[in-house]
């Protein structure tokens, strides 16, 4: 939380960018992250009025490191990609951060509730991560069956249990069907997955309903229940749009989310599984 003296000093900074006068403002932030060098508004402040390339970049540096997820720094960085010879026009600075102050601050985006709820850090336990592993697996194993199959029905593999020419020659066609249709299909949900992954993500701040947290029962061959599983779902409304979509969250996520309806979100684009998750106010 900013001391008093770096509020006054970051409200100042705002009057003195509106009458042009950034170097003033410039050094009234690094006054600010000298003395609380977690604040991100004062970086991002100081990314937009200093001149010294040197000192942009490395005010950009500590905001992404602070706050990688946060909109205001996404758009810092992507103006700083595209900006040529300082000609370009920097945005008007929307950090989110948490009010530490009655007196009048810049406008805020949104303020966080928690932080940001990232998904499972072992690839194989996210949602993509478990699709890839299990199509490969059901694709892999219907290839062999398929070639089995095949190759018992033609002669080809030696089957001393039957004769070539049997009548239910039919049931093992039917079969080997069978088992080239589920390949194909495990193989477009590796590939779908695959695309998921591949394309970048989609961020935005919007509104959620309908949290659903849909238990299943693991059992065994016998019928006997083995334990409880849970899929956590809800709807999401981005900001701008109107049509609600369908996310797949971790518990994790899911346990954060009721704290406030509207969310700041990366999530893929074809899956709808949640990367990042955070409440807002």
């Amino acid at each position: 939380m900013l001391s008093q003296i770096n509020v006054n000093r970051m409200n100042q900074v705002t009057g003195l960018v509106d009458e042009g006068r950034q170097a003033e403002a410039a050094q009234l932030c690094r006054e600010v992250v000298a003395s609380q060098p977690e604040d991100v508004l004062a970086w991002l402040w100081l990314v937009y009025t200093a001149n010294d390339p040197a000192e942009i970049r490395w005010s950009l540096d500590n905001a992404h490191r602070l706050e990688p997820q946060n909109p205001a720094v996404v758009e810092a960085v992507k103006w700083f990609q595209v900006q040529s010879n300082a000609a370009s026009v920097p945005p008007v600075v929307e950090p989110f951060v948490v009010q530490t102050s009655r007196l009048d601050r810049p406008k805020l985006n949104f303020t966080p509730l928690s932080p940001p709820m990232k998904e499972s850090s072992n690839f194989l336990m996210t949602q993509s991560g478990g699709l890839m592993l299990v199509s490969l697996v059901i694709c892999l194993v219907g290839i062999g069956l398929s070639v089995v199959t095949v190759g018992l029905l033609t002669g080809l593999l030696p089957d001393s249990s039957r004769h070539p020419k049997n009548s239910n020659d039919w049931l093992g066609w039917l079969l080997a069907v069978a088992f080239v249709v589920v390949t194909l299909l495990a193989g477009l949900v590796f590939v779908y997955t695959l695309q998921d992954l591949s394309a970048a993500p989609l961020r935005s701040t919007g509104r959620i309903k309908n949290r659903q947290a849909n238990r299943h029962e693991v059992k065994d061959r016998y019928g006997t229940v083995l334990g409880v599983d849970y899929n956590y779902s809800l709807d999401f409304l981005p900001d701008g749009a109107n049509k609600y979509v369908t996310l797949q969250l971790t518990e994790e996520q899911f346990n954060v989310c009721e704290r406030s309806d509207r969310a700041f979100i990366i999530y893929g684009r074809k899956l709808g599984n949640v990367r990042v998750y955070q409440p807002i106010a």
